[in-house]
Protein backbone atom coordinates (compact mmCIF):
# COMPACT_ATOMS: atom_id res chain seq x y z
CA UNK A 1 0.00 0.00 0.00
CA UNK A 2 1.05 3.57 -0.61
CA UNK A 3 -0.38 7.09 -0.47
CA UNK A 4 -1.77 8.63 -3.65
CA UNK A 5 -3.14 12.03 -4.61
CA UNK A 6 -6.93 12.31 -4.92
CA UNK A 7 -8.51 15.19 -6.85
CA UNK A 8 -10.46 17.61 -4.66
CA UNK A 9 -12.36 20.87 -5.25
CA UNK A 10 -10.62 24.22 -4.85
CA UNK A 11 -13.16 27.07 -4.78
CA UNK A 12 -10.44 29.76 -4.66
CA UNK A 13 -7.74 30.55 -7.17
CA UNK A 14 -5.60 31.94 -4.30
CA UNK A 15 -5.69 29.62 -1.30
CA UNK A 16 -7.52 26.46 -0.23
CA UNK A 17 -6.56 24.56 2.94
CA UNK A 18 -7.99 21.53 4.71
CA UNK A 19 -7.19 20.95 8.40
CA UNK A 20 -9.30 18.01 9.57
CA UNK A 21 -11.05 14.91 8.25
CA UNK A 22 -13.61 12.49 9.69
CA UNK A 23 -14.90 9.29 8.08
CA UNK A 24 -18.06 7.39 8.97
CA UNK A 25 -17.73 5.00 6.05
CA UNK A 26 -15.82 4.64 2.78
CA UNK A 27 -18.55 6.69 1.07
CA UNK A 28 -19.17 9.28 3.82
CA UNK A 29 -16.08 11.36 4.59
CA UNK A 30 -15.98 15.04 5.59
CA UNK A 31 -13.00 17.43 5.46
CA UNK A 32 -12.89 21.05 6.67
CA UNK A 33 -10.63 24.08 6.51
CA UNK A 34 -10.89 27.39 4.70
CA UNK A 35 -10.54 29.05 1.33
CA UNK A 36 -9.64 32.61 0.43
CA UNK A 37 -12.76 34.05 -1.21
CA UNK A 38 -11.69 35.73 -4.47
CA UNK A 39 -14.72 38.06 -4.36
CA UNK A 40 -14.81 39.20 -0.71
CA UNK A 41 -11.04 38.74 -0.24
CA UNK A 42 -11.59 37.16 3.18
CA UNK A 43 -11.25 33.65 4.61
CA UNK A 44 -14.41 31.54 4.44
CA UNK A 45 -15.08 28.04 5.79
CA UNK A 46 -14.33 25.22 3.37
CA UNK A 47 -16.32 22.01 3.79
CA UNK A 48 -15.84 19.05 1.47
CA UNK A 49 -17.62 15.69 1.33
CA UNK A 50 -16.56 12.37 -0.25
CA UNK A 51 -19.47 10.21 -1.43
CA UNK A 52 -17.38 7.22 -2.52
CA UNK A 53 -16.89 8.60 -6.02
CA UNK A 54 -15.83 12.25 -5.80
CA UNK A 55 -15.26 15.16 -3.43
CA UNK A 56 -17.91 17.90 -3.39
CA UNK A 57 -17.26 21.33 -1.89
CA UNK A 58 -19.77 23.35 0.13
CA UNK A 59 -18.38 26.86 -0.42
CA UNK A 60 -20.07 30.11 0.61
CA UNK A 61 -21.37 28.83 3.93
CA UNK A 62 -21.93 32.18 5.63
CA UNK A 63 -22.37 30.98 9.21
CA UNK A 64 -21.34 34.36 10.57
CA UNK A 65 -23.75 36.73 8.79
CA UNK A 66 -20.86 39.01 7.90
CA UNK A 67 -18.41 39.43 5.03
CA UNK A 68 -15.50 37.57 6.60
CA UNK A 69 -16.62 34.34 8.13
CA UNK A 70 -13.92 32.05 9.36
CA UNK A 71 -11.82 28.94 9.43
CA UNK A 72 -12.84 25.41 10.45
CA UNK A 73 -10.17 23.41 12.31
CA UNK A 74 -12.03 20.23 13.33
CA UNK A 75 -14.80 17.94 12.12
CA UNK A 76 -16.65 14.93 13.57
CA UNK A 77 -18.96 12.81 11.43
CA UNK A 78 -21.24 11.24 14.04
CA UNK A 79 -24.01 10.05 11.69
CA UNK A 80 -25.19 10.73 8.13
CA UNK A 81 -27.41 13.49 9.51
CA UNK A 82 -25.16 14.62 12.36
CA UNK A 83 -21.80 16.18 11.46
CA UNK A 84 -20.12 18.87 13.55
CA UNK A 85 -17.39 21.32 12.50
CA UNK A 86 -15.60 23.83 14.74
CA UNK A 87 -13.23 26.72 14.29
CA UNK A 88 -13.17 30.47 14.65
CA UNK A 89 -14.77 33.54 13.15
CA UNK A 90 -11.74 35.32 11.74
CA UNK A 91 -13.07 38.86 12.12
CA UNK A 92 -14.82 38.13 15.42
CA UNK A 93 -11.99 38.96 17.86
CA UNK A 94 -11.79 35.44 19.21
CA UNK A 95 -15.28 34.18 18.51
CA UNK A 96 -15.73 30.41 18.14
CA UNK A 97 -17.51 28.99 15.12
CA UNK A 98 -19.64 25.84 15.45
CA UNK A 99 -21.42 24.42 12.40
CA UNK A 100 -23.79 21.45 12.11
CA UNK A 101 -24.86 19.26 9.17
CA UNK A 102 -28.37 17.82 9.61
CA UNK A 103 -28.29 15.63 6.50
CA UNK A 104 -29.71 18.39 4.30
CA UNK A 105 -27.87 21.63 5.06
CA UNK A 106 -25.13 23.22 7.14
CA UNK A 107 -26.09 25.81 9.75
CA UNK A 108 -24.45 27.71 12.58
CA UNK A 109 -24.91 26.33 16.07
CA UNK A 110 -25.09 28.37 19.26
CA UNK A 111 -22.07 28.68 21.51
CA UNK A 112 -22.09 29.22 25.31
CA UNK A 113 -21.23 32.84 26.17
CA UNK A 114 -17.57 33.33 27.12
CA UNK A 115 -16.92 29.59 26.90
CA UNK A 116 -14.11 29.65 24.33
CA UNK A 117 -12.29 32.03 22.05
CA UNK A 118 -11.26 29.37 19.54
CA UNK A 119 -12.29 25.76 18.98
CA UNK A 120 -9.66 23.54 17.40
CA UNK A 121 -11.14 20.04 17.48
CA UNK A 122 -14.38 18.13 17.92
CA UNK A 123 -15.22 14.48 18.49
CA UNK A 124 -18.37 12.46 18.99
CA UNK A 125 -19.99 9.08 18.44
CA UNK A 126 -23.53 7.86 17.98
CA UNK A 127 -23.57 7.00 21.69
CA UNK A 128 -21.98 10.19 23.10
CA UNK A 129 -22.65 13.88 22.59
CA UNK A 130 -20.00 15.84 20.67
CA UNK A 131 -17.23 17.51 22.66
CA UNK A 132 -15.25 20.45 21.26
CA UNK A 133 -11.89 21.64 22.57
CA UNK A 134 -9.96 24.86 22.21
CA UNK A 135 -8.72 27.94 24.03
CA UNK A 136 -10.75 29.92 26.54
CA UNK A 137 -8.88 33.21 26.87
CA UNK A 138 -5.72 35.16 26.05
CA UNK A 139 -3.90 33.37 28.89
CA UNK A 140 -4.30 30.16 26.88
CA UNK A 141 -6.62 28.43 29.34
CA UNK A 142 -8.15 25.28 27.92
CA UNK A 143 -11.78 25.21 26.85
CA UNK A 144 -13.99 22.13 26.64
CA UNK A 145 -17.56 22.39 25.41
CA UNK A 146 -20.13 19.62 25.22
CA UNK A 147 -23.32 19.64 23.15
CA UNK A 148 -26.20 18.74 25.45
CA UNK A 149 -26.30 18.33 29.23
CA UNK A 150 -22.96 17.53 30.92
CA UNK A 151 -22.53 13.92 32.01
CA UNK A 152 -19.40 14.56 34.03
CA UNK A 153 -17.95 17.49 36.01
CA UNK A 154 -16.52 20.14 33.70
CA UNK A 155 -14.02 21.52 36.24
CA UNK A 156 -10.34 21.73 35.42
CA UNK A 157 -7.34 21.98 37.74
CA UNK A 158 -8.28 25.57 38.62
CA UNK A 159 -11.80 24.57 39.65
CA UNK A 160 -13.46 26.30 36.70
Amino acid sequence: MQWSVVASPNPSTRRNELYSVSARAANDIWAVGYYFDDITVFEDPLIEHWDGTAWTAFPHQNFCAQTACGVLFGVAAVAANNVWAVGEITMGAGTPLIAHWDGVKWSASSNPPLAARYLNGVSGTGMAAPIAVGTRDLNASTAIERYGPPQFPMKGPTGR
